[in-house]
């Protein structure tokens, strides 16, 4: 049975909002005001659950209170209706105010609703929030009503989900951008007063802040070294003594040794009274201080603070202070050793020939290569070698050798290796080590005593990478040469070195997930929505270029839900990724397969017309149900239903061809499921 005209003209205009990955805002915006034109309703709203404390929020809607003004915030008043609708994963359909459950709210009489629907938001059975439309008279909904809803609150999930990772995306892209920015300006820096100007200058712009308040300490004798106060406000601070920071905010840090977010409008127990009065008198808000630490020294603190007109500082902010503190940290560091003597110069152009590499262009891979040439340089060293490692799951993750001694490679080292070297002790104990020519250490694996053995029995420095608590991995450093035996100078500075590169490891081992998460459904393990769109337009162009065929297939499980409400959420995943693993052997080389969301999977056919998709949509269908899917409740019989469309001269997109296979799935649904169709 095909869906009706109305249903038909519903999902045409579904089809035809954009809905790819964009600005979460312009995308929820766009729900809403599709949902109430289709509808010719009040008003629609979504709900959703806030990420930081799981309180629900009106982040889009296109009701409009008797202000005129539109209505957005958290949620009041609702007497626990969407909080029991995204724990339940219920509907509710309410003609008139005696269908409402809980009894009528004080928002329904506010706004003067009469009558409404209310569906949940999920993805991949998490809750999300809830999408509701709203009368203002008593309204008879229809079961095509209901379905229309169901299918955008779907496509809203999968929405949303791909515009939450793609700003996930920008900011871990943007805080690498921004540390490498603030790496160089901290480097251009001629002197220490244009060092700490420069800190505070790149964190006002980036966060941004309206100052930034960079203090410096001599833990020795109790004191403050240096204040350096920038920013639009900074004539409101004054440059308080050691005993009077202790009792603020800056005092807790120093005791305890770890960053701090105070919130705007709450009184702060770390700080005294006459500070809390301080920061209401000179309309301070959120206030973020962060520890400036050198290896095991606490140098002082950053302090970032905005007025009580701006949002608070978020838990992202801290993370990113605390990544620049480290790097104002080294610079401080450096230039305090460079004022001292020649070998602290030594150092300072050290760690400046790793803050080079990190500049280089390319991947991980690039960046271990130029930090380790860097390191060889800057020790003496003949062979230098730099381990990134999973110590979860027991695998070195990469390598990367650098030198021109005698020393032999080591780039197909394994984990079993690497642990019973000094490498893998120093990053078990999280202490750097210093093993002199000759000797016989017996924190070593006989295998790797035989391995420095073969060189002449190196003398090695050795220190642990960490990220945040987190092990990175190693830096190991040999020389063969007895005359150049390593000294404890050399161990500090390759710590110093190793902290550095810390930073930018773990900033590329996270770009790199980022970009792997960006792309590929976790579940299946094929492209998710946004690749399978990105890809898909990609061959569409080449096939209007030179004139060649292109087809899409959409399939969907048949009562999926049955077996989720039956089985549990682990079986249904089971089933899921059975069917991806069998439809992938009927998959092209050439072909594009992807999670479309929840239990529907779309597929862009190059060189495929209508008949080359059918023919490749029957074998899917076939491939699936011609044998039970063996879960872990037992065998399950498991069908799909199929739509295949081709591209013809109207179609402007990709999505335009999805959506004419999706609208083929949806009337091999109502003509009994376990069949294709074409559209």
């Amino acid at each position: 049975m095909l869906p009706s005209q109305g249903v038909q003209q519903q999902l045409a205009a579904l089809g035809a909002v954009e809905l790819g990955a964009g600005d979460l805002n312009e995308v929820l915006r766009a729900i809403a005001e599709l949902v109430t034109n289709q509808f010719g309703a009040m008003g629609a709203g979504l709900v959703l659950a806030d990420e930081a404390d799981g309180s629900m929020v009106i982040a889009a809607s296109t009701i409009v209170d008797s202000n005129g003004d539109e209505v957005e915030g958290p949620v009041t008043d609702d007497n626990g209706l969407n909080q029991w609708i995204v724990e339940t994963g219920r509907t509710v359909v309410a003609a008139s105010p005696a269908d409402m459950p809980f009894g009528t709210s004080r928002v329904a009489v506010r706004w003067g609703v009469r009558a409404f629907m209310a569906v949940p938001i999920t993805l991949r059975e998490k809750p999300m929030g809830v999408l509701h439309v709203f009368h203002r008279d008593q309204h008879d909904w229809q079961p095509d009503d209901l379905l229309f809803l169901e299918t955008v609150a779907r496509r809203a999930a999968v929405a949303i989900d791909n515009a939450r990772l793609l700003q996930e995306t920008r900011r871990a892209r943007d805080r690498a951008e921004m540390l490498s920015r603030m790496g160089r300006a901290l480097i251009n820096a001629t002197s220490y007063a244009e060092l700490l100007e420069t800190a505070a200058g790149v964190i006002i712009e980036t966060l941004p802040a309206d100052r930034v308040h960079i203090i410096t300490i001599d833990q020795i004798v109790p004191r403050v070294l240096d204040h350096h106060i920038g920013g639009a406000t900074e004539g409101t601070v004054g440059r308080d003594s050691y005993e009077e920071l202790m009792t603020g905010l800056t005092g807790w840090v120093l005791r305890e040794g770890k960053a701090l977010l105070s919130r705007k409008g709450v009184p702060d127990e770390r700080e005294s009274l006459m500070l809390q009065e301080r920061r209401r008198a000179n309309n301070g808000g959120s206030v973020l201080v962060v520890p400036l630490r050198y290896r095991s020294q606490l140098l002082g603190t950053l302090t970032a603070t905005r007025t009580t007109s701006e949002p608070d500082f978020e838990p992202a902010d801290v993370e990113l202070v605390e990544s620049m503190a480290n790097l104002v940290a080294v610079e401080v560091v450096k230039s305090r050793l460079h004022e001292s003597n020649e070998a602290a110069a030594n150092e300072v152009m050290a760690l400046y020939q790793v803050a080079q590499a990190l500049n280089r262009e390319g991947g991980i891979e690039e960046l271990m290569q130029g930090l380790s040439e860097s390191v060889v340089s800057a020790l003496g060293a003949d062979r230098v070698s730099l381990y990134v490692t999973d110590v979860e799951k027991q695998r070195v993750l990469y390598s990367a050798q650098a030198g021109s001694g005698e020393l032999p490679h080591e780039d197909e080292m394994d984990f079993d290796q690497f642990s019973g070297s000094m490498c893998g002790w120093v990053l078990r104990n999280r202490r750097s080590a210093l093993v002199p020519h000759g000797a016989r250490d017996p924190r070593e694996s006989d295998a790797a005593f035989d391995h420095r053995s073969r060189a002449g029995e190196a003398s090695m420095v050795v220190v642990p990478l960490f990220h945040s608590g987190r092990p990175l991995g190693s830096l190991c450093a040999y020389s063969a040469d007895a005359d150049h035996q390593f000294a404890q100078r050399d161990v500090t500075l390759a710590f110093a070195m190793g902290s550095q590169m810390s930073i930018a490891l773990a900033n590329a081992l996270l770009f790199e997930e980022t970009q792997r998460l960006a792309i590929t459904d976790e579940l299946t393990g094929i492209h998710n929505r946004r690749q399978l769109f990105t890809l898909g337009e990609r061959e569409l162009r080449a096939a209007r270029r030179y004139g060649r065929p292109l087809a899409g297939i959409m399939f969907d499980l048949d009562y999926f839900k049955i077996i989720n409400d039956s089985h549990g959420h682990a079986v249904g995943d089971e089933v899921l990724e059975e069917v991806v693993r069998r439809a992938r052997k009927e998959v092209r080389e050439v072909d594009v397969f992807g999670r479309y969301g929840g239990e529907e999977f779309g597929m862009v056919l190059p060189e495929a017309g209508l008949s080359k998709a059918i023919e490749i949509g029957e074998r899917l269908r076939i491939v699936v149900a011609e044998e039970p899917i063996h879960t872990s409740a037992g065998p399950l019989d498991v069908t799909i239903s199929v739509g295949v469309a081709a591209i013809s001269s109207d179609m402007q997109n990709i999505q335009a061809l999805l959506d004419r296979a999706d609208a083929a799935m949806f009337a091999a649904k109502h003509k009994g499921r376990n069949i294709v169709q074409s559209g």
